[in-house]
């Protein structure tokens, strides 16, 4: 099972890496989605902008939640240091 640390215990400087400490099953994963359908976001949302999405759609928050759950699982430790972007296609690496 991977540790857990808040970014409060522990802010790795510039010259390291995320996967720094990967030996020791402290991973680091970074989750991007683009607008997610919270309350907070209900007015802040361009619906023209949603509408040119792939999707058609601002990204539920279950999908991103479910995202972290799985990467906190350690289902997926080869995969640390690695941006998940959730955006629905509209950004594709």
């Amino acid at each position: 099972m991977p540790t857990a640390r808040r970014r409060a215990d522990y802010w790795p400087s510039p010259g390291e890496s995320r996967g720094g400490f990967a030996h020791e099953n402290i991973y680091a994963y970074a989750v991007a989605p683009s607008w997610v359908a919270t309350d907070l976001s209900a007015d802040a949302v361009d619906l023209q902008a949603i509408a040119a999405q792939p999707m058609r759609e601002p990204v539920p928050p279950q999908d991103v939640a479910e995202t972290i759950v799985f990467l906190a699982s350690g289902r997926a430790r080869h995969a640390t240091g690695a941006t998940v972007d959730i955006t629905g296609a509209d950004y594709v690496r």
